[in-house]
């Protein structure tokens, strides 16, 4: 870089593909601003010189949105996201990996920002495509799933969540077996789903399905184990159980003991407890 930089100039295209390299090198070194900082600055260059529908410049846009993501800056991951997207789909078409995953940045981003219908629209278009080229039960067509239901939980539409949890837990079971920590991930995410719809004897046997997968896989003293204790805590109280407040404090105790009172998921914890 730096020889280009001297030789050709920052405005030459060699000297940018080197500024998009050496962000490359500093990412995978989890260096994420100074990766974020190289980016922006190859990016006007790769515009200029290749215009905006040239595959070089939709990585860059794609690697500074997911860095951007990482550091909950959703607005402006989503702009560079929704740019790379456009250029992609001219030339690659609908049905593409790039296209799909790039889809899936889209939703996530628009998921945190509150737009649900739109993530899910996002989401859904690009499972079709993971599906058809990836097949069922690829990891990434599995993660995919437990966003789409979580989006669409947040939309409302709980029959639809659950179908998309239920998929996503079968699909875990098939590939990892019935005790990895991520099938409680799915086990709690459709116990929270009957939680909101006030079926809590069903939420109750999921979030103890979760707990107990989580206690033999992560042991007693894990955060998740702790958030599982708690959850099983919420849906004995709403039926009446007095075990139900005894165990959310226990929990929140144990959450605050291993991640810190200042915490933003012991205080949203605490919270139910008020």
């Amino acid at each position: 870089l730096a020889l280009k930089r001297e030789h050709l100039g920052p405005g030459h295209i060699f000297t940018a593909n080197a500024q998009f390299a050496l962000g490359q090198a500093l990412q995978a070194l989890t260096h994420k601003t100074e990766a974020l900082a190289a980016f922006a600055r190859a990016l006007p260059v790769q515009l200029k010189q290749l215009g905006p529908q040239h595959p070089r410049c939709a990585a860059t846009q794609r690697a500074i949105a997911l860095l951007l993501q990482e550091q909950g800056h959703f607005t402006e991951a989503l702009s560079y996201a929704r740019a790379a997207l456009e250029a992609l789909l001219q030339l690659h078409g609908p049905v593409s990996l790039e296209v799909a995953t790039l889809r899936v940045n889209v939703g996530q981003s628009l998921h945190q920002l509150g737009d649900h219908a739109a993530a899910a629209t996002e989401l859904r278009l690009a499972l079709a495509v993971y599906e058809e080229l990836r097949g069922e039960t690829h990891d990434d067509t599995l993660a995919l799933l437990l966003d789409l239901g979580r989006a669409l939980h947040r939309m409302g539409d709980a029959r639809a969540a659950l179908v998309a949890f239920q998929q996503n837990l079968d699909g875990l079971r098939a590939s990892l077996g019935d005790q990895h920590p991520r099938v409680a991930s799915s086990l709690n995410a459709i116990g929270q789903v009957h939680y909101s719809e006030g079926n809590f004897t069903a939420a109750l046997e999921h979030y103890r399905q979760a707990h107990e997968l989580r206690l033999r896989s992560l042991g007693p003293e894990h955060w998740q184990t702790a958030t599982s204790r708690f959850n099983c805590g919420t849906a004995l109280r709403e039926l009446g159980d007095p075990r139900g407040v005894v165990e959310m404090q226990t929990a929140a105790d144990t959450l605050e003991r291993l991640l810190g009172a200042e915490h933003p998921h012991v205080q949203a914890t605490r919270s139910w407890l008020r």
